[in-house]
Protein backbone atom coordinates (compact mmCIF):
# COMPACT_ATOMS: atom_id res chain seq x y z
CA UNK A 1 0.00 0.00 0.00
CA UNK A 2 1.39 3.55 -1.08
CA UNK A 3 0.33 7.14 0.35
CA UNK A 4 1.39 10.66 0.20
CA UNK A 5 1.45 12.98 3.46
CA UNK A 6 2.99 16.26 3.88
CA UNK A 7 5.08 14.96 7.28
CA UNK A 8 5.82 11.83 8.39
CA UNK A 9 7.25 11.70 12.03
CA UNK A 10 9.39 8.86 12.77
CA UNK A 11 8.98 7.96 16.12
CA UNK A 12 6.56 8.16 19.03
CA UNK A 13 8.11 8.91 22.32
CA UNK A 14 7.58 12.28 24.25
CA UNK A 15 9.14 14.62 21.24
CA UNK A 16 7.35 12.82 18.36
CA UNK A 17 4.17 12.65 19.96
CA UNK A 18 4.19 16.06 21.01
CA UNK A 19 4.81 17.35 17.36
CA UNK A 20 1.99 15.33 16.52
CA UNK A 21 -0.62 16.67 18.43
CA UNK A 22 1.12 20.53 17.35
CA UNK A 23 0.52 19.58 13.64
CA UNK A 24 -2.81 17.75 14.55
CA UNK A 25 -4.14 21.15 15.92
CA UNK A 26 -2.74 22.96 13.05
CA UNK A 27 -4.49 20.82 10.46
CA UNK A 28 -0.99 19.15 8.73
CA UNK A 29 -1.33 16.55 6.78
CA UNK A 30 0.76 13.69 9.10
CA UNK A 31 1.55 10.30 9.69
CA UNK A 32 3.26 9.02 12.72
CA UNK A 33 4.99 5.92 13.12
CA UNK A 34 6.39 3.47 15.94
CA UNK A 35 5.01 2.20 18.82
CA UNK A 36 3.97 4.70 21.59
CA UNK A 37 6.55 5.12 24.35
CA UNK A 38 9.02 2.12 23.22
CA UNK A 39 12.18 3.45 24.19
CA UNK A 40 10.82 4.40 27.80
CA UNK A 41 9.01 1.46 28.10
CA UNK A 42 11.61 -1.13 26.88
CA UNK A 43 15.30 0.00 27.34
CA UNK A 44 15.13 2.47 30.66
CA UNK A 45 15.28 0.17 34.07
CA UNK A 46 12.27 -0.86 35.16
CA UNK A 47 11.25 0.88 38.73
CA UNK A 48 13.31 4.22 37.47
CA UNK A 49 12.83 7.63 38.79
CA UNK A 50 12.64 10.44 36.24
CA UNK A 51 15.70 12.66 36.60
CA UNK A 52 13.72 15.88 35.26
CA UNK A 53 10.99 17.27 38.16
CA UNK A 54 7.36 16.96 36.78
CA UNK A 55 6.91 20.10 35.41
CA UNK A 56 9.80 18.83 32.88
CA UNK A 57 8.66 15.66 32.30
CA UNK A 58 5.14 17.22 30.38
CA UNK A 59 4.44 16.36 26.46
CA UNK A 60 3.36 19.43 25.06
CA UNK A 61 -0.17 19.96 23.24
CA UNK A 62 -0.75 23.44 21.97
CA UNK A 63 -3.48 24.18 24.00
CA UNK A 64 -1.77 22.69 27.46
CA UNK A 65 -4.79 20.56 28.21
CA UNK A 66 -3.31 17.14 28.70
CA UNK A 67 -0.21 17.85 31.37
CA UNK A 68 1.10 15.18 33.55
CA UNK A 69 -0.25 17.06 36.74
CA UNK A 70 -3.84 16.62 35.14
CA UNK A 71 -2.82 12.75 34.23
CA UNK A 72 -2.05 12.52 37.94
CA UNK A 73 -4.60 14.23 39.64
CA UNK A 74 -7.10 12.34 36.89
CA UNK A 75 -5.73 8.81 38.16
CA UNK A 76 -5.42 10.02 42.47
CA UNK A 77 -0.98 9.68 41.26
CA UNK A 78 0.88 11.70 44.04
CA UNK A 79 2.43 14.94 41.75
CA UNK A 80 4.33 17.67 42.60
CA UNK A 81 6.08 20.69 40.19
CA UNK A 82 9.28 19.94 41.84
CA UNK A 83 10.30 17.72 44.87
CA UNK A 84 8.97 14.52 43.85
CA UNK A 85 10.35 12.20 41.52
CA UNK A 86 8.38 10.91 38.51
CA UNK A 87 8.25 6.89 38.39
CA UNK A 88 9.04 5.38 34.77
CA UNK A 89 6.09 3.81 34.81
CA UNK A 90 3.37 6.85 35.69
CA UNK A 91 5.56 8.81 32.52
CA UNK A 92 4.88 5.82 29.91
CA UNK A 93 1.49 5.54 30.93
CA UNK A 94 0.80 9.13 30.51
CA UNK A 95 2.69 9.43 27.45
CA UNK A 96 0.61 6.36 26.41
CA UNK A 97 -2.29 8.17 27.27
CA UNK A 98 -1.09 11.19 25.60
CA UNK A 99 -0.93 9.20 22.62
CA UNK A 100 -4.54 7.53 22.80
CA UNK A 101 -6.15 10.95 23.68
CA UNK A 102 -4.12 13.51 20.87
CA UNK A 103 -2.59 11.18 18.38
CA UNK A 104 -5.25 8.40 17.67
CA UNK A 105 -3.82 8.19 13.59
CA UNK A 106 -0.36 6.46 15.13
CA UNK A 107 0.76 3.60 12.78
CA UNK A 108 2.56 1.34 15.28
CA UNK A 109 4.91 -0.73 13.33
CA UNK A 110 8.37 0.73 12.81
CA UNK A 111 9.88 2.29 9.62
CA UNK A 112 12.41 0.24 8.06
CA UNK A 113 13.78 2.78 5.56
CA UNK A 114 13.90 6.09 4.14
CA UNK A 115 15.23 7.05 1.19
CA UNK A 116 14.94 10.44 -1.25
CA UNK A 117 12.49 10.47 -3.81
CA UNK A 118 11.62 13.64 -6.25
CA UNK A 119 8.84 14.59 -4.10
CA UNK A 120 10.31 14.37 -0.55
CA UNK A 121 11.22 10.76 0.79
CA UNK A 122 10.09 7.32 0.44
CA UNK A 123 8.91 6.16 4.27
CA UNK A 124 9.25 1.89 4.16
CA UNK A 125 7.12 0.34 6.98
CA UNK A 126 7.71 -3.08 8.64
CA UNK A 127 4.60 -5.03 6.87
CA UNK A 128 5.04 -3.74 3.37
CA UNK A 129 3.52 -0.09 3.30
CA UNK A 130 4.70 2.89 1.87
CA UNK A 131 4.40 6.69 2.66
CA UNK A 132 6.12 8.94 0.70
CA UNK A 133 6.40 12.58 2.64
CA UNK A 134 7.38 16.15 1.76
CA UNK A 135 9.67 16.28 4.98
CA UNK A 136 10.60 13.88 7.75
CA UNK A 137 10.95 14.26 11.41
CA UNK A 138 12.94 11.77 12.98
CA UNK A 139 12.29 11.30 16.42
CA UNK A 140 13.24 8.02 17.72
CA UNK A 141 15.27 8.86 21.50
CA UNK A 142 18.60 7.94 22.38
CA UNK A 143 18.66 4.01 21.97
CA UNK A 144 19.72 4.77 18.46
CA UNK A 145 22.64 6.85 19.77
CA UNK A 146 23.97 4.22 22.15
CA UNK A 147 28.00 4.21 22.15
CA UNK A 148 30.65 1.33 22.98
CA UNK A 149 33.59 3.21 22.99
CA UNK A 150 35.67 1.31 20.44
CA UNK A 151 38.06 -0.23 22.93
CA UNK A 152 35.56 -2.14 24.07
CA UNK A 153 33.90 -3.66 21.23
CA UNK A 154 35.54 -6.85 21.03
CA UNK A 155 34.15 -7.63 24.25
CA UNK A 156 30.97 -10.58 23.86
CA UNK A 157 27.27 -8.91 24.77
CA UNK A 158 27.47 -10.86 27.83
CA UNK A 159 29.84 -9.44 28.90
CA UNK A 160 29.64 -5.83 27.86
CA UNK A 161 26.42 -3.59 26.31
CA UNK A 162 25.00 -0.10 26.31
CA UNK A 163 22.63 0.93 29.10
CA UNK A 164 19.95 1.06 26.63
CA UNK A 165 20.05 -2.93 26.12
CA UNK A 166 18.71 -3.64 30.13
CA UNK A 167 15.13 -2.60 31.26
CA UNK A 168 15.74 -5.23 33.85
CA UNK A 169 18.75 -4.65 36.28
CA UNK A 170 17.91 -7.78 38.55
CA UNK A 171 20.38 -9.78 36.40
CA UNK A 172 22.78 -7.58 37.86
CA UNK A 173 22.22 -8.55 41.44
CA UNK A 174 25.71 -9.85 43.42
CA UNK A 175 27.59 -9.10 40.52
CA UNK A 176 30.31 -6.46 40.24
CA UNK A 177 29.57 -3.99 37.64
CA UNK A 178 31.51 -1.55 35.63
CA UNK A 179 29.66 1.59 34.51
CA UNK A 180 31.92 3.38 31.78
CA UNK A 181 30.73 7.22 30.88
CA UNK A 182 29.28 10.06 32.54
CA UNK A 183 26.78 11.09 30.69
CA UNK A 184 22.68 10.56 30.90
CA UNK A 185 22.78 6.28 30.02
CA UNK A 186 25.72 5.90 32.76
CA UNK A 187 23.66 7.43 34.75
Amino acid sequence: MNSTTSIAVVGAGPYGLSLASHLAARGVAFRIFGPPMDMWRAHMPKGMLMKSDGFACDLYDPERRFTLRKFCADRGIAYEDTGLPVRLDTFVDYGTAFQRALVPGLTEQPVNRITNVPDGFRVEITGGESVTARAVVVATGICYCAHIPQELGHLPPERCTHSSAHHELSEFAGRKVIVVGGGASAT
